[in-house]
C-alpha cells in the first residue's frame, strides 16, 4: 500500500446475524475504541456505522468493496447466501494504514462476527462502492476527545447512544455536528486528473482563470440590482425593489467564481510541490468538493496566505449558500429570502447608505479574494513557467484581476457605469454633429413611447458587460477635470448621473416651431 502512515478510509465488516445480541453496535464501539492507536491519534478519525441495507449483498458482497492488498476478507464463505445477518460495517475515515491494522488485528481475536477489513473508494463512480453514503456519521477522535454527533428529534438533542460505553474507556466526550469536508456536496460526475500534461493543463486552466473572473463580474453586475432595506424601515415596496434572481446569482455567480479560483491554485500547487503527491485523496476530496472554507484553509497553509475579517466573512456566506440555500426553496422552510441574509451579514451601517455599504462591502471583499488569488496563480504559473494566468483583453474578467484598483470592484461597476452615462449625455447634446449623423434620415426611428426613453436607457446599464476602454478614457478625462477644478468635477458628476438613466425623467414632445 505504500506508505504506512497513509490516511485512508476502511471499512471494518461483521455479520449481525452472528453476534449474540440485538444491540452489537455497543460491542463493536467497545473494541474498536479500546485500542490504543486511537486514543493517540493526532489526526481527527470520523467513524460511520450502519447496516449495508442492499439485498444484493446476500448475491455476492465483493462487488461493494476494494479487493488490494489492503483487504483481509475472505470472499468465498461470505460470497452467495455466505452471511447470517445483514453486513454490519463501521468506516473509519482518515486513519492510518498502521492504526487500521492493528484495529484488524484485535478484532479477529475478539469478536466471531469479524469478517475483515478493505479500503473504501469514496470517489468511485460505482453505485454499490458508495455504499458508505447510507451510514450514520456517529462521531470523531482525535488525541482522547470523542466528539458525538447529535441527530434530533422532536427538536431536541438525543443523548449520544454510546456515552456509557466512553465513559467506561475514559475518553473525554463533547457534542457537535457533522460539518467534515465529506459532508459537503461533491460533483461525483466530475473526473480529476492530478496527474495530465504540463502544456494541456496550462491551456485548460486559462480558459478556468478567465471564466472565474467573469463569473465574479457577473456576480458584482447582479448585486448591483438590489436596494436593499434597513431592518427600520418598513416600506411597503421592498418586494418590489429587486428580482428574486438577483441575490440569488450574485451569490451563485460569486460562489462558483472563487471556488474555480480556489481549485486552479490547488491544482497548480499539486503540480508544482512534489511533497503533495501523499495528500493526494484529500486534494481529491477537496478539489470535488464546495467546500469553500476548506479549500481557503489548504491554500492559506500551504502557501502562507491569509484574508481579513470580512473577506473570511463572505468565505463563510457563500459556503452556506452554496451548501444550504442554492436549493432551499424544494423544502419546508420559514424563510425563503435566504440570499438577502445571506448578503446583509457583510456590510449594512446606517439607514441612508445601508443598500450602497452591502454593495460596496460585497465587491470590496470579493475583489480582495480574486485579486489575491489571482497574484497566487501568476507566482505559481511563473515557477512553472507556464501562462495559465493571461486573460483575453476583452473579456471581464480583466476588470476583477488587472490591478489595485480591482479590489474595489463595486467601485469599478459604478465607474463604468458613469462612463456610459458621459456617452449618453454627449449623444443627447451634441449628436447631430456627430459624423454619422448625415445617415440617420436613410431610415426612420421606431416609434417609441417618449415616457419610457429613460426606462429604457436605464435598462442598458443593467444588463449590459463591463466597457473597460470606454472607462479608461473617462477616467483620465475625469482626472484632468479634477486637477482644474474639483468642485465643478463634483457638481458635473452628480448632475450627469441624475440626468442620464433616470427612469422618473419623461421626455416631453417638442414641436416643430420651437424646434426651430
Amino acid at each position: 500500500m505504500g506508505n504506512i502512515n497513509e490516511q485512508l478510509n476502511i471499512a471494518f465488516i461483521f455479520d449481525s446475524g452472528k453476534f449474540n445480541t440485538g444491540w452489537y453496535g455497543e460491542e463493536v464501539f467497545e473494541v474498536i475504541m479500546s485500542v490504543e492507536e486511537l486514543k493517540n491519534c493526532s489526526d481527527e478519525i470520523v467513524i460511520r456505522a450502519g447496516d449495508i441495507l442492499d439485498r444484493r449483498v446476500f448475491g455476492d458482497l465483493s462487488p461493494f468493496l476494494i479487493k488490494d492488498d489492503l483487504c483481509t476478507i475472505d470472499f468465498q464463505p461470505i460470497s452467495w447466501g455466505g452471511l447470517k445477518g445483514w453486513p454490519f460495517c463501521w468506516v473509519l475515515q482518515n486513519i492510518s494504514e498502521k492504526a487500521a491494522k492493528v484495529i484488524d488485528d484485535i478484532l479477529n481475536k475478539k469478536l466471531v462476527a469479524y469478517k475483515g477489513m478493505a479500503r473504501v473508494d469514496m470517489l468511485s463512480k460505482d453505485e454499490r462502492k458508495q455504499f458508505w453514503k447510507n451510514l450514520i456519521p456517529l462521531c470523531s477522535v482525535k488525541e482522547n476527545l470523542i466528539t458525538a454527533f447529535h441527530n434530533e428529534c422532536d427538536g431536541e438533542e438525543e443523548n449520544f447512544v454510546f456515552e456509557e460505553a466512553t465513559k467506561k474507556l475514559s475518553y473525554a466526550i463533547s457534542i457537535g455536528s457533522y460539518t467534515h469536508e465529506e459532508n459537503e456536496h461533491f460533483d461525483e460526475k466530475i473526473e480529476v486528473d492530478l496527474d495530465r500534461d504540463l502544456s494541456e493543463m496550462n491551456f485548460a486552466l486559462r480558459k478556468e482563470l478567465q471564466i472565474s473572473g467573469a463569473m465574479i463580474w457577473k456576480s458584482i453586475e447582479e448585486i448591483s440590482k438590489i436596494k436593499f432595506f434597513h431592518p427600520d424601515d418598513k416600506s411597503l415596496f421592498q418586494n418590489k425593489e429587486y428580482l428574486c434572481e438577483y441575490p440569488f446569482l450574485a451569490l451563485y455567480f460569486a460562489a462558483q467564481g472563487v471556488e474555480r479560483l480556489q481549485k486552479i491554485i490547488i491544482e497548480l500547487m499539486y503540480y508544482k510541490n512534489k511533497d503533495l503527491r501523499s495528500e493526494q485523496d484529500r486534494i481529491r476530496r477537496l478539489l470535488m468538493s464546495h467546500n469553500h472554507t476548506g479549500l481557503r484553509d489548504y491554500i492559506n497553509k500551504i502557501a502562507e496566505n491569509d484574508f481579513k475579517d470580512n473577506e473570511n466573512i463572505l468565505f463563510d456566506v457563500l459556503l452556506q449558500f452554496y451548501n444550504d440555500a442554492r436549493y432551499s426553496r424544494f423544502s419546508t422552510q420559514d424563510d425563503i429570502n435566504k440570499e438577502l441574509k445571506l448578503l446583509e451579514k457583510i456590510g449594512g451601517g446606517n439607514k441612508e447608505e445601508y443598500s450602497e455599504n452591502i454593495k460596496k462591502a460585497f465587491g470590496t471583499a470579493l475583489g480582495k479574494i480574486a485579486f489575491s488569488y489571482y497574484n497566487l496563480v501568476y507566482s505559481l504559473c511563473s515557477e512553472l513557467n507556464i501562462y495559465a494566468y493571461e486573460l483575453e483583453s476583452e473579456s471581464t474578467a480583466c476588470l476583477v484581476f488587472r490591478g489595485e484598483k480591482s479590489k474595489k470592484l463595486y467601485n469599478i461597476f459604478l465607474q463604468i457605469k458613469q462612463s456610459k452615462k458621459e456617452l449618453i449625455f454627449w449623444l443627447l447634446k451634441y449628436g447631430q454633429k456627430h459624423p454619422e449623423h448625415e445617415f440617420l434620415n436613410v431610415f426612420q426611428e421606431l416609434d417609441f413611447d417618449r415616457a419610457n426613453i429613460g426606462t429604457y436607457i436605464s435598462e442598458i446599464f443593467d444588463n449590459k458587460n463591463g466597457c473597460e476602454y470606454l472607462s479608461d478614457a473617462v477616467d483620465v478625462l475625469y482626472d484632468e477635470l479634477c486637477e482644474e477644478n474639483k468642485q465643478k468635477w463634483k457638481e458635473r458628476l452628480e448632475g450627469v448621473d441624475y440626468l442620464i438613466g433616470n427612469s422618473n425623467i419623461i421626455f416631453d414632445e417638442v414641436d416643430d416651431d420651437e424646434e426651430s
